[in-house]
Parts: structure tokens; C-alpha cells; sequence
């Protein structure tokens, strides 16, 4: 069934979307070790028991990526520290005020430029930049529970810009994480390569939070949910400049196995997009389970070129209330969703010749 409310033409209104707060300056707390050198960092880094590390002003360097362990970095001064090596953490490692730049050819390991393999990561008014080699993202958390990636600039990496993955499907985060603040852009291999299965700006795998985030110059994704996403809240999302396949053919907000009542609101998906978002289908791989189950999309305006959005086949119970559709070429959304609920959304006029309509509905497969 589809319950449709309110539904009018006329041109879409852009939302109030908060951007992201940059790097920001910080305090760093006393009692800190300081070095002046990359084997002065080197030698306390490998130290125990952890402790904060601050980096004067300057570039470290080395022969290999740089081990945190669960220490926390501080740059002296904000942004006046750079790694020219990626570097990988335990638990609780941090990174405060730092640059971590590996364009030059500089080494990493695990697959990212700055990684976790535990719980508690905190990445912090950071600027994270890659390089064109293949499977490598910008930060990478395994751990699920505790972790705050805030105020950063990730940049120029292959695979995803920022995620958090480990695959477990039954896992729960004893603390729910925090993406905030985070200005991602150019993430692809070569364009669509990876069909998608990576190249998204913001891969997110369990309850967490996410704000004021803008997104440009992906392979596939703006942003993609997976593997166990639970009431979750995205809000202040400014996505556009996909290149799936060719420019402005990615998905803004795609949501796959498995995401539950999670909200998104306040966001712009702009003419740089093929689809606004869509909710993956019911699959055999998949138990012939749909991807989304009771999410809410609202207070948005989505400027894609090919159609708004599609809530697959499997999809339960999807709100999208409060939306401006403008811009489709197609139509302005695809239903296949069982008690999709469509409420008060704006469709854009005039429509382009070839137009099938505002909202096509289908009988579940």
C-alpha cells in the first residue's frame, strides 16, 4: 500500500543545511611529551604506557607508516604538524591538529591513510590526503563502539573517503560513534570501477551520528549505510558531484542490508547526482530481505537527474515527507516499497518530454 499526502507541483526550496565546522583550533593538555623530529616521534610512540605527544610545527617522515598504538597525537599548533606516512592505531588511539599527506608516494598500512583496528578512535580537526593507488581510503575505524571523526578534510583516496567497517552483522556499539563535520571529496578508482561496492564519501556499518557533512567528486556514493545501521540520525548532508559511470550519475544516500529507523533530514542533493537515494532490494543473497525498514527522509531538496529516489522492492514502511523533487528527467520517484508513505512532497514543473511521472508505483516482485 502507499499512503500519498499533500502531494503539489512547484519549484523546490533549498533547506537551511548547516555546513561543516573546519579544523578548529583546540587546547592541548598539560603534562605532554613534546618531540621536534620524526624518530623523536618515532621513539615514544613505541613507548608505554600511552600518553599525548605533541608535534612541533615541521614534516615526519620514515621509511614506514607510522604506529600509534593508543597514543594521542597533538599538532603544536593546528594544521602545523604533516605525516608524510599514513599511520594506524589501537584502541583509543588520536590524531588532534594533524596532517596526514601521503601524496608524494608516502606508505600506509591496512588499507588507509589513517587507521584503527579497535574501539575509541578520535580523528579531530584533522586534514587527511591520499593518493591514486588502488583499495585505499582515508580513515578507516574497525572498531564500532566509541569513535569521534570530527572536523576533518579528507581528500584524494581510492576506495572510501570515511568509514567505519567490520562486517558484523549482529553487532551492537556499546557506544554509539560520531561522524561530524566532515568535508570529503574526490574518492574513485577509475570512475565506477568498483560497481558499487566502495567509492563512497561516507561508509557508515552501525548506530552512530552524523552532521554537517558535504560531499563531492565520488565514484558511486555519497553516502552509503550497511551491514547493521539502527536508529541512526543524518542530518545536515550536502552531496553532490557523483560520477558513477559518467558525471552525475552516482546516489546520493544509498542505503543498503541492513538499515532500521534511521532518520534523514535537512540536506541538498544536487543536479551532480543520477538518484537522490534508494533503498536496495530484496535480494535471494539477501534472504529476500529488502535493505531499509522503517527510515524517514524529510526536509530535504533533492536536485538529481534521473530520478529522485527508489525505494526498492523489500523496502518496509519508508517516510519521505517534506521533500522538493526538481530536476528528474524520469520521474520523481520509483516505489516498490510495501506502505511507502509519501507526505506533503514538491515536484518541480515543467517536466522534460520522455517524463513517466512524479511517482510510479509497482507491486513488490
Amino acid at each position: 500500500m502507499l499512503l500519498l499526502t499533500g502531494k503539489a507541483a512547484g519549484g523546490a526550496q533549498a533547506p537551511s543545511v548547516l555546513p561543516p565546522i573546519p579544523p578548529s583550533a583546540y587546547t592541548i593538555p598539560g603534562g605532554a611529551v613534546t618531540v621536534t623530529t620524526a624518530s623523536a616521534l618515532r621513539t615514544q610512540l613505541a613507548s608505554t604506557p600511552a600518553k599525548d605527544i605533541i608535534l612541533a610545527n615541521g614534516t615526519y617522515d620514515g621509511t614506514g607508516a607510522f604506529v600509534g598504538n593508543s597514543h594521542r597525537l597533538w599538532a603544536q599548533n593546528l594544521g602545523g604538524a604533516t605525516l608524510t606516512r599514513g599511520i594506524t592505531f589501537a584502541a583509543n588511539g588520536e590524531l588532534h591538529g594533524i596532517r596526514v599527506d601521503i601524496s608524494g608516494g608516502g606508505v600506509f598500512s591496512n588499507e588507509a591513510v589513517v587507521y584503527c583496528s579497535g574501539n575509541g578512535l578520535k580523528v579531530q580537526d584533522c586534514w587527511v590526503t591520499g593518493r591514486s593507488t588502488r583499495y585505499l581510503s582515508g580513515i578507516r575505524t574497525y572498531g564500532n563502539s566509541g569513535f569521534k571523526i570530527n572536523r576533518c578534510v579528507v581528500r584524494n583516496v581510492t576506495y572510501n573517503g570515511v568509514l567505519q567497517s567490520d562486517d558484523l552483522v549482529n553487532a551492537t556499539p556499546a557506544v554509539a560513534g560520531e561522524f561530524t563535520d566532515l568535508y570529503i571529496s574526490g574518492v574513485y578508482d577509475t570512475v565506477g570501477n568498483l560497481d558499487g561496492t566502495a567509492e563512497a564519501g561516507l561508509w557508515v556499518e552501525h548506530t552512530c551520528t552524523v552532521a554537517r557533512i558535504k560531499i563531492r567528486q565520488t565514484g558511486w556514493m555519497g553516502i552509503a549505510t550497511e551491514v547493521n545501521v539502527n536508529d541512526s540520525t543524518f542530518t545536515d548532508l550536502d552531496i553532490d558531484d557523483l560520477h558513477a559511470s559518467g558525471v552525475g550519475n552516482g546516489v546520493a544516500f544509498y542505503i543498503e542490508h541492513w538499515t532500521r529507523r534511521c532518520t534523514i533530514e535537512h540536506f541538498i542533493f544536487g543536479a551532480g547526482t543520477g538518484e537522490g537515494f534508494q533503498s536496495e532490494w530484496d535480494s535471494p543473497s539477501w534472504n529476500n530481505t529488502g535493505a531499509g525498514t522503517d527510515n524517514i527522509l524529510r526536509n530535504g531538496t533533492i536536485l538529481s537527474t534521473r530520478d529522485g529516489g527508489y525505494p526498492d522492492s523489500g523496502t518496509l514502511r519508508m517516510r519521505i515527507e517534506n521533500v522538493a523533487f526538481s530536476g528528474q528527467q524520469i520521474c520523481g520517484i520509483v516505489n516498490k516499497g510495501t506502505d511507502t508513505q509519501i507526505i506533503n512532497c514538491t515536484f518541480g514543473t515543467p517536466h522534460p518530454p520522455g517524463y513517466l511521472g512524479d511517482i510510479i508505483t509497482y507491486q513488490p516482485w
